[in-house]
């Protein structure tokens, strides 16, 4: 059943012209009638189409960074909001035109960003000679240009698509992208160019929509009156004369609220309703809090039926984000039921008012915001035991699933399920189910959780190029954050407050905000902010005393695994900072002591290579043999050689050389550095399937800074030794690479002119193009699988202890 609220207004919306861009801003509290509003736009355009979205589905993430002062994180998470959202619309009014507006998202952002900073040989070649960071705000505007460049894309396809048949656009719970990059850009530079569109707004009272054109109308959404609850309720109710104390007493209990006066109707005049009196009984004794009213009108609801299952799957319903029937099947009790009778259930819950179907099919589905509010409220408050099982029962169900996903058996290429885009919203709800469940005694236990989750993906990947994965799991905590505050004034959080919780948010929020990306760290980051966001996970997770500390007695293999990255990333704050390194010695110490498995190699190379940065050569060989030994062990080959971390350690080695003057040795070894870099490109391959990896935009810059360092080397013997001997050089740099066939002339012709970034295409092999990432079908991926035909794969595989000095 459809409440439109101002039928006046959406009528006044429908009749206007649409000649000229128009924006409609709807605003109003939760459950007062916004979302239907846009439903009844949408089937009532007549003429026009109508494309209708929730915004929340497209949030980067980033709360309240918008302009100067955003992160590039948030810069960057808008983008690829932007992108998936701009990619929706136009694929709503030409299919066909979908993919073609995801190839023009990759070409700005490769064009802009990729191309332009990331990638660029040129940039990174200074970047390492002269010892100087890209500055954050300049790749911030990088990504701002490609939103712009996206834009003006999706503008010209849209007002193709809109020029004989008008379109109204709706944009649902814009607040919660307001405050965003995303949500300039589409007020500014979206909104003002779709001439032709009537683009209508939904927004919570008091919302942050800012910079709106200047012909933007803001209309606030009220309650009904009494005369108005009367009205609608004769037109609804055709069957019997609705007498005037009922009108009051819906008014009453309802206060015009349109999703309360919606679960009112169905109420009182749904199936198997008895006398009048029996309908004046139903809304009595109700709580006076507004948003548990309507829970308890839900409740009613249900508890009429007299089926203790629909009360029971209600309440389960409540408590994820969108159900299917697999799920509610799990929380209902899992084998103890049929699942034909699940099925009904599932499909008789689908049947209400509050229920909002969100695959088009009845497959999925979701509690409106208003009734599951109302819903959590009282099971933390009255029925503490089921919110916290039911949550468990969610949290195991998506542990389930991971757990099929997760591959033990190969430690390295097992961590490439975390750029798994199904598996990464599998984990983020068993999250929210993980931090809603967790009773007083096991909340240390999920913060552990929480942060060994967040700071496996930015040990991985976020701490070099920007992982999007991480923002959503800030997001996520910051959700759980305002749970465990309590849902109202009234409700406190179940289980008691959670301090903890909001500091560990604000930890990894900043620590995503202050940490610069990219290999060369600039000594003037926020690196004190940083660290202290370390120190404070580690005391919100009880590792406070493992600091600094080599020590694992009495860790568990999380908190071991936690403890770890926090040591190393601490090392990084002073590494960077100071350049002098004690302090950064002694956290490298205690993260060698309790990293297991492929971390531990990383962080015995990081420790050699800023030993390598401060001159200490004596203190680096060591540790490079240790680091060597277990990426490269002695016996069969590995199925899953981590090819980043040895191309680091043959660039580790080859520096070493290069500066002891052993210069053929260090060609050699720059050489194989740029081999295995260049193999890196079969990212997260599959155990015994070698070539079944792509490239991808991590490879592609690690394998633009390997080829940096190493054409940086040229260029230095160019310089100090002439253009024979660094030709001489250079061919035997191309040869460890891989490369069999090259041009010395030219070689010697380029090295004269001291054009030294040319001659990465006639020393090396080479790297894939922007449009070649992310697939195997390609020509870099016919190359790849060519080269690696030709390739002693055994002679590789102990190459760190057998290439020549």
């Amino acid at each position: 059943m459809l409440i439109v609220a101002e039928p006046r207004l959406l009528e006044n919306i429908l009749a206007k012209d649409t000649g000229d861009l128009r924006v409609e801003v709807l605003s109003g509290i939760l459950g007062s009638g916004k979302t239907s509003m846009l439903r009844y736009l949408e089937g009532s355009g007549g003429s026009r189409r109508a494309v209708r979205v929730l915004l929340e589905d497209f949030d980067p993430g980033h709360p309240g960074e918008r302009g100067e002062d955003a992160s590039v994180g948030a810069v960057q998470g808008s983008f690829h909001q932007f992108a998936r959202l701009l990619q929706h619309l136009i694929g709503e009014l030409r299919p066909e035109e979908r993919d073609e507006l995801s190839v023009a998202a990759r070409d700005a952002r490769h064009s802009q960003v990729t191309n332009a900073k990331v990638a660029d040989l040129q940039a990174t070649f200074d970047e390492l000679k002269e010892n100087k960071a890209l500055a954050p705000q300049a790749l911030a505007d990088a990504w701002r240009r490609a939103a712009g460049t996206l834009g003006e894309e999706f503008v010209r396809r849209w007002k193709t698509a809109t020029t004989t048949t008008p379109c109204l656009l709706l944009l649902d719970n814009f607040h919660a992208i307001a405050d965003q990059e995303i949500g300039g850009w589409l007020t500014a530079q979206v909104f003002p160019a779709l001439t032709g569109t009537v683009v209508v707004l939904t927004e919570d009272s008091g919302g942050s929509i800012r910079a709106l054109p200047t012909n933007a109308r803001v209309a606030e959404i009220h309650n009904f009156d009494r005369k108005t609850v009367g009205r609608w309720l004769a037109q609804e109710v055709v069957d019997e004369p609705v007498p005037e104390d009922i009108v009051r007493s819906v008014h009453e209990v309802s206060q015009g609220h349109p999703a309360t006066l919606s679960l009112v109707r169905e109420l009182l005049w749904g199936p198997d309703v008895g006398s009048l009196d029996d309908r004046r009984e139903l809304l009595r004794n109700l709580p006076d809090q507004f948003v548990e009213r309507g829970a308890v009108l839900a409740e009613r609801l249900v508890e009429r039926q007299g089926d203790d299952l629909m009360r029971r799957a209600l309440q389960a319903a409540a408590v994820p984000r969108h159900l299917d029937v697999d799920l509610l099947h799990h929380l209902l009790g899992g084998n103890e039921l049929e699942r034909r009778n699940v099925i009904d259930v599932f499909r008789r819950l689908a049947r209400y008012s509050f229920v909002e179907d969100l695959s088009g099919n009845g497959s999925r589905i979701r509690l409106h915001s208003f009734i599951r509010r109302g819903l959590l409220d009282r099971m933390a408050t009255f029925d503490i035991p089921a919110f916290k099982d039911l949550n468990e029962r969610a949290a195991d169900y998506y542990a389930a699933m991971l757990q099929d996903e997760e591959d033990t058996k190969h430690p390295y290429t097992s961590a490439f399920v975390y750029e798994d885009p199904d598996w990464q919203v599998k984990k983020r709800e068993w999250l929210v189910h993980r931090g809603q469940a967790a009773r007083p005694t096991k909340r240390r236990e999920a913060l552990v959780d929480f942060s060994k989750m967040f700071l496996d993906a930015f040990w991985w990947w976020g701490n070099y190029i920007h992982f999007d994965f991480c923002d959503q799991l800030v997001a996520d905590l910051q959700h759980l954050v305002e749970h465990h505050r309590g849902p109202t004034e009234r409700v406190a959080a179940p289980g008691g407050a959670w301090p903890q919780l909001a500091q560990l948010h604000e930890a990894l929020r900043r620590i995503l905000t202050c940490y610069p990306l990219r290999s060369v760290k600039p000594q003037q980051a926020a690196w004190g902010g940083v660290r202290e966001s370390l120190l404070v996970v580690a005391e919100v997770c009880g590792l406070s005393m493992r600091m600094g500390r080599p020590h694992s007695d009495g860790l568990d293999k999380y908190e071991q695994e936690v403890a770890a990255m926090l040591n190393v990333l601490l090392a990084h704050t002073y590494r960077y900072e100071e350049g002098e390194g004690e302090d950064a010695d002694r956290y490298y110490e205690a993260a060698r002591a309790l990293f297991t498995g492929w971390s531990q190699p990383w962080a015995l190379f990081e420790w050699a290579d800023m030993h390598l940065e401060q001159g200490k050569l004596s203190e680096v060989e060591d540790l490079r043999k240790e680091s060597a030994e277990l990426v490269q062990p002695p016996g069969d080959p590995l199925d899953d050689p981590d090819e980043e971390l040895i191309a680091n350690l043959h660039r580790l080695r080859a520096d070493q050389r290069f500066l002891a003057g052993q210069l053929d040795a260090a060609a050699t070894s720059y050489g194989r550095a740029v081999l295995h870099a260049y193999l890196s490109h079969r990212s997260g391959p599959r155990p015994g399937d070698p070539q079944s990896g792509s490239p991808d935009e991590y490879t592609l810059q690690f394998y633009v800074d390997i080829r940096a360092r190493a054409l940086r080397r040229v260029s230095e013997v160019n310089e100090s030794r002439g253009e024979e001997r660094a030709t001489e050089w250079a061919v035997q740099l191309a040869s460890a690479s891989g490369v069999e066939r090259f041009d010395r002339d030219a070689i010697s012709c380029t090295l004269r002119e001291q054009r030294i970034l040319a001659l990465a295409q006639l020393i090396f092999p080479r790297g894939p193009e922007v449009s070649e990432l992310d697939t195997t079908d390609s020509p870099f991926g016919d190359e790849l699988r060519q080269f690696l035909t030709r390739l002693d794969r055994s002679t590789l595989a102990r190459d760190l202890h057998t290439v020549p000095s």
